[in-house]
């Protein structure tokens, strides 16, 4: 009997110490869910976190909540969705997440109005003494200027002055027509150099200028037009041959080929000022050499090449 009374007792002891652990670990859930929620109530949702409290056991609404008390939208990419859709967030919840409603702020206490409405009964509000002006007022603070915008210039009209420009060896820039600062710059030093006021803004009768002093320059293309070639090594002791035909209009083309047999050739535009030749590629790159003529050669300096490159003219009959 002893032994049935104490085998009843220990069970109703068993039975107290799992209601007992089963109650507080309901307790703790509790707690970390509340404590989960407070936390996230004060800093924004994330991915993890949602699925955290789908975890903790929070219901759909008390989802709702948490995101709504939040008061932003959580930023969901594909790789996101389908987190939330394989921890059992359905479509309609994950277009709420992306999608929350606004925050309605709470209806004030206050009584609006001006504060007149707000006196008691039978008072009027007192009106305050006669004050005497301050002797010095501050300045009144007025906003700061909008800087003006830009002027705009039309575009062909840059295009050509940047053409010209470039063609008389003063660098530009890229053809582009879009009026830049060194395209600015390179208007104020021809402006400089031929007595004109330097403000660097182009305009048709700067292009006039620049057309003129390019037709003056077609003097030196005279005495530089025909056709040139070489043979010659670079600093690695790679052999090259070039050829370069230079015509009267002020066009030029080359070409030229090494030993190990890379090839290359352009065409454009030249000018010369005093000792050099300006080259324009097809591509709008300006390149100057500095050269010199002695008898029918031309010598030249190019780059990667420490001694002066010769050139002597094959053909003077070039059109």
């Amino acid at each position: 009997m002893k032994r049935n009374g104490a085998w009843i007792m220990g069970r109703q002891c068993e039975y107290v110490s799992n209601a007992v652990i089963g109650a507080t670990l309901r307790y703790l859930v509790i707690l970390s869910g509340l404590i989960l929620s407070f936390a996230l109530s004060a800093e924004q949702l994330t991915v993890s976190s949602l699925i955290e409290l789908k975890a903790l056991g929070f219901t759909d609404v008390e989802i709702k909540e948490q995101v709504v008390r939040s008061g932003e939208a959580v930023a969901l990419n594909q790789a996101g969705i389908e987190e939330l859709k394989r921890a059992g967030f359905s479509e309609d919840m994950i277009r709420f997440i992306e999608q929350p409603p606004p925050v309605v702020p709470p209806p004030s206490d206050q009584p609006g109005g001006t504060g007149q409405e707000q006196l008691p009964p039978g008072r009027t509000p007192i009106e305050p003494a006669n004050r005497p002006e301050p002797q010095h007022r501050p300045p009144p603070i007025t906003p700061a200027e909008t800087p003006p915008a830009a002027p705009t210039y039309p575009r062909g009209l840059v295009l050509d002055i940047q053409h010209y420009l470039n063609m008389l060896g003063y660098d530009a820039g890229g053809e582009d027509g879009i009026m830049g600062g060194q395209t600015q710059n390179a208007i104020r030093r021809f402006q400089n150099d031929n007595g004109i006021r330097a403000d660097g803004v182009p305009s048709t009768e700067l292009l006039a200028e620049l057309i003129a002093r390019t037709q003056q320059q077609s003097v030196p293309f005279q005495g530089l037009a025909g056709g040139w070639h070489s043979t010659f090594y670079d600093d690695y002791g790679v052999t090259y041959e070039m050829y370069l035909d230079l015509f009267p209009d002020g066009t030029f083309s080359t070409s030229s080929q090494s030993a190990t047999g890379a090839y290359a050739e352009a065409y454009g535009n030249y000018t010369v000022r005093g000792q050099e030749l300006i080259m324009q590629n097809q591509m709008g790159a300006v390149q100057s050499y500095r050269f010199r003529i002695s008898g029918q050669n031309l010598i030249v300096r190019l780059p990667g090449v420490s001694q002066e490159v010769v050139l002597s003219r094959y053909s003077s009959e070039l059109q």
